[in-house]
C-alpha cells in the first residue's frame, strides 16, 4: 500500500513539474506565433552553472534552473519536504519531466503545430485564464489587512470554544450508570451503591448481573454523542458529585454515579497564535475584498440582469387544451366499462 501511494505521488509530482516549466513562459508577451519565449533546447549557461541535461549537444536544463523549479514544487506542496527521505528518486523524476517538456516544446516548434489555428486559440485561452488567475492573486494581495496581536488574543479568549483545534479537552462530568425498565428496581440498586466509589459501583453492578447494562459515559458535556439527549442534559445539569436515579421516561430509569466536573482545557495561546493570526488575516482579507468589489462595482456602474438567468415558469396550457386534458380520464373510463344490455 505504501509503495503504491508513493508511486502515485511521484506521478502527480511529475505532472506538476510540467506545469512549473510552463509557468516560466512569457504568457503576456508576444501573442503571435509560438508560445515559446526561447527556441526549444537553447539555454544560456551562466559561467559556473552545471548542465544537467542536453539535447542535440545543447543545454536544456541546468542545476540553477532545476533548483528554482524544484523549490517551486516544494513550495506548492509543502508535505513533499517531509517525504523526501522516502522518495530518493524524486529529483531525478522531476528532472526527467522537465526534460520531457523540452522535448515536447521542440517537437511542437519543428512540426509547426504552433502555427495551427487551434493551437493559437488554445494558447490565447490559456493566456487569458492565466492572466485572470494572476489578477485575482494580486487583487487579494492588495486587500491584505494587518492583524494586531491584541486582536488575535481577544479572538482567542472570546471564540476558543468554537474551534475544535484549539481544544485539548471539552471537559465535562465523569459519569457511569446502569439502566432499568422499572423504577422500583432502579431504587433498589440505588440504595446498594449510594456512598460507594466508582470501583465498588462496578463490582456491585456485576454481582447483581447488571454488567450488560452498565455504561461508562466518560466525560459528559453538552456536545456528547451516543447517549440519550435527555439523560445527557440531566447529567450535565448536576453541579456536584452525586449518585442518583434519573428518570428518562416511564420505561427508562438510570442509576448514575456522577463525579466532579472537569473544566475545558485549551491549547496555550502561544502555541496557536501563528495559526490564529493567519486565520484572522485571511478573514479580514476576504471581508476587504468583498467591500472593495462593492466599491468598484459602484464606481464602474456594474449592472447584472439576473432575471435573464433565472428559470422561466412553464407556459400555461391554452384553455381548450386544459379542458381536453381534464375530460380525458372520464372518456377512458367510459370506454373501459362494459356496455349495459337490456333484457
Amino acid at each position: 500500500m505504501y509503495i503504491h501511494n508513493t508511486q502515485k505521488k511521484v506521478v502527480q509530482v511529475a505532472s506538476l513539474a510540467l506545469v512549473l516549466l510552463l509557468s516560466g513562459c512569457d504568457w503576456f508577451g508576444k501573442k503571435e506565433g509560438a508560445g515559446l519565449t526561447d527556441k526549444a533546447g537553447a539555454k544560456e549557461v551562466v559561467s559556473g552553472d552545471v548542465v544537467i541535461a542536453t539535447m542535440g549537444g545543447k543545454p536544456v536544463l541546468t542545476i540553477k534552473e532545476f533548483e528554482e523549479r524544484f523549490e517551486q514544487l516544494l513550495a506548492g506542496q509543502p508535505q513533499l519536504r517531509a517525504m523526501l527521505q522516502y522518495m530518493p528518486d524524486l529529483k531525478v523524476d522531476v528532472a526527467k519531466s522537465l526534460v520531457s517538456q523540452s522535448v515536447i516544446d521542440k517537437f511542437v516548434e519543428e512540426s509547426g503545430l504552433d502555427k495551427q489555428t487551434e493551437y493559437k486559440n488554445d494558447l490565447e485561452q490559456a493566456r487569458n485564464q492565466a492572466q485572470k488567475i494572476v489578477n485575482v492573486k494580486h487583487f487579494r494581495n492588495a486587500c491584505v489587512k494587518p492583524v494586531a496581536e491584541n486582536d488575535v488574543k481577544k479572538y482567542y479568549d472570546e471564540h476558543k470554544d468554537e474551534h475544535p483545534e484549539l481544544l485539548l479537552s471539552r471537559g465535562g462530568v465523569p459519569a457511569s450508570g446502569v439502566s432499568f425498565d422499572k423504577e422500583a428496581d432502579a431504587k433498589t440498586f440505588l440504595a446498594k451503591i449510594t456512598g460507594k466509589n466508582a470501583e465498588e459501583f462496578k463490582k456491585i453492578a456485576e454481582a447483581d448481573k447488571l454488567g450488560a447494562k452498565l455504561r461508562n459515559f466518560g466525560l459528559v458535556n453538552a456536545q456528547s454523542l451516543g447517549m440519550d439527549n435527555a439523560l445527557r442534559d440531566k447529567i450535565v445539569a448536576v453541579k456536584k458529585p452525586v449518585t442518583e436515579m434519573i428518570k428518562v421516561n416511564d420505561k427508562t430509569f438510570w442509576v448514575v454515579q456522577i463525579g466532579a466536573k472537569e473544566e475545558t482545557k485549551y491549547r496555550p495561546f502561544d502555541e496557536v497564535k501563528a495559526g490564529l493570526e493567519k486565520f484572522l488575516a485571511n478573514r479580514k482579507m476576504e471581508e476587504a475584498m468583498e467591500q472593495k468589489l462593492d466599491e468598484l462595482k459602484a464606481k464602474y456602474d456594474v449592472k447584472i440582469n439576473e432575471e435573464i438567468l433565472k428559470p422561466k415558469p412553464a407556459e400555461e396550457p391554452a384553455k381548450g387544451e386544459e379542458t381536453k386534458k381534464a375530460e380525458e380520464p372520464k372518456k377512458q373510463a367510459e370506454e373501459a366499462a362494459p356496455t349495459a344490455k337490456t333484457a
